[in-house]
């Protein structure tokens, strides 16, 4: 190898070490002022925690002066700038950022906010509205821009997202829950409840979500009265929507208007078929509520108009109990009143011995056996023998063993 290559080679290594070196020492300048970057930003935050935001934004503004470490002190540093009333350098950070992302909708939101702060409303409203305009038809974005107005109490601009998105895409029911949720902010109860009826609509199986919901926030009966006008006009639109005549029957209840309720329930089981299911519903909640007399009625009626389905079975052991309720609120107590239930009970045993209802009418028996007719030996023998029935559930066995 001549003198040349050798010469080559040594500066090459020469080289490869100078690299070397300048690579650790950039690596190690770098770390310093991560760290202390690092430093900067935690001691500011602790600056806002005590309340001193003008030191906070002193040492904001120089870490803002690194576009890499902007970044991590935004929102503390333009929530900052906006309480000590700096508008125009919220201003002029919140364009630096966009600059360097303009497709941050943060950002871009941030900005008519600084312009509403600054009290320039007009600017604000005209801002707001080109920039919904401009992503109507990007559906996650417009659901980002609205939960960002809900979150600042901008609740207007969110439902304007809202419902132009809704016009754009054609479809009246996009965004149903999250408009009910901007009318329930704004104490708009009517178009509240109309959302939480078009999300129900496309959603039948969150009926209960919508009941429960509706029972926390519907507290005055003008509301409940709204609500069922609605839900009538609704009804006449659409009578083949099962959802509405339903919730006819849910407000009945929820007014205590048991009767009212019973008529509803008898159109709903004729229309949608559901053999008296729903008629039951309303005689259990009237006997919970002391309107023995309705329930004895829908009793009846089921009995009537649904004689060859499983609820006729529950029917007549329903009224059974609203008569047995009857007699026991009565006083004093009529024996013989009394041995005409305990003779219903073991009729409908006698016939029905393989259906469930018969076991639970057996431990009616017993009671009133023991507590009103002071045949305590007869009702000890009854529910023996229903314990000891293969065919009683555990829980019932157990309540028999209570008595």
């Amino acid at each position: 190898m001549d003198n040349y290559n050798y010469i080559h080679i040594y500066k090459l290594i020469k080289t490869i070490k100078n690299v070397k070196l300048f690579t650790f020492l950039l690596i190690s300048v770098s770390q310093i002022t991560l760290a202390q970057t690092q430093s900067d930003i935690q001691l500011a935050n602790e600056y806002i925690l005590k309340g001193d935001k003008k030191k906070a934004v002193e040492l904001y503004r120089q870490i803002a002066k690194s576009e890499s470490s902007a970044v991590f002190i935004y929102n503390n540093y333009l929530n900052a700038l906006l309480d000590l009333d700096q508008f125009a350098e919220a201003q002029d950070f919140v364009k630096k950022m966009l600059r360097r992302d303009p497709d941050n909708i943060q950002y871009k939101l941030d900005a008519g906010v600084v312009m509403i702060r600054a009290g320039d409303m007009a600017k604000s409203d005209k801002y707001f509205r080109d920039l919904i305009n401009q992503n109507l038809s990007n559906v996650q974005t417009i659901k980002v821009m609205s939960e960002y107005f809900s979150a600042r109490s901008l609740f207007d601009y969110g439902i304007l997202a809202l419902t132009e998105t809704r016009k754009v895409t054609s479809n009246p029911y996009l965004f149903s829950l999250d408009l009910a949720m901007l009318y329930r902010l704004k104490g708009e109860k009517d178009k509240m409840v109309n959302e939480y009826l078009n999300y129900v609509t496309q959603t039948s199986a969150n009926i209960q979500y919508v009941k429960n919901v509706m029972q926390a926030l519907l507290t005055d009966p003008g509301d409940l009265q709204s609500l069922e006008k609605l839900l009538y006009s609704r009804v006449q639109q659409s009578p083949e929507v099962e959802v509405y005549a339903d919730l006819l029957v849910w407000v009945a209840l929820q007014q205590k208007n048991f009767y009212g309720a019973f008529i509803q329930a008898r159109a709903y089981d004729k229309r949608f078929q559901h053999d008296g299911e729903k008629c039951m519903e309303v005689a259990r909640v009237a006997i919970d509520n002391d309107d023995v007399e309705t329930a004895a009625r829908v009793y009846k009626y089921v009995m009537r108009e649904y004689s060859k389905t499983p609820n006729y079975f529950n029917a007549r052991l329903g009224l059974i109990r609203a008569r047995e309720i009857k007699i026991k609120n009565t006083y004093p107590v009529q024996k013989d009143s009394v041995n005409i239930l305990v003779e219903d009970y073991r009729s409908f045993i006698q016939q029905y011995p393989d259906n469930a209802n018969a076991l639970e009418a057996v431990r009616s028996q017993a009671q009133l056996l023991a507590n009103y007719l002071d045949q305590k030996d007869s009702a000890i023998v009854t529910l023996q023998k229903l314990i000891s029935n293969p065919r009683a559930s555990q829980y019932l066995k157990s309540k028999a063993k209570l008595d």
